[in-house]
């Protein structure tokens, strides 16, 4: 795999009744640029796959 990006940051997001919650930051290159994206993922208490809830550049 290239470095197409890299992680910057985790972070375990806060516990809320009926879901976890993820933070990740990471940067693109992309067109002799690197923005830095942050996403944000759940993951239900009764399931074992995460959903994409956010995406944005910081």
């Amino acid at each position: 795999m290239n470095s197409f990006f890299s992680l910057n940051y985790s972070e375990l997001g806060r516990r809320e009744e009926f879901r976890q919650r993820y933070i990740l930051d990471f940067s693109i290159q992309w067109q002799n640029r690197s923005p830095t994206l942050r996403i944000n993922w759940i993951i239900e208490n009764d399931s074992e796959i995460p959903r994409l809830t956010t995406y944005y550049p910081l």
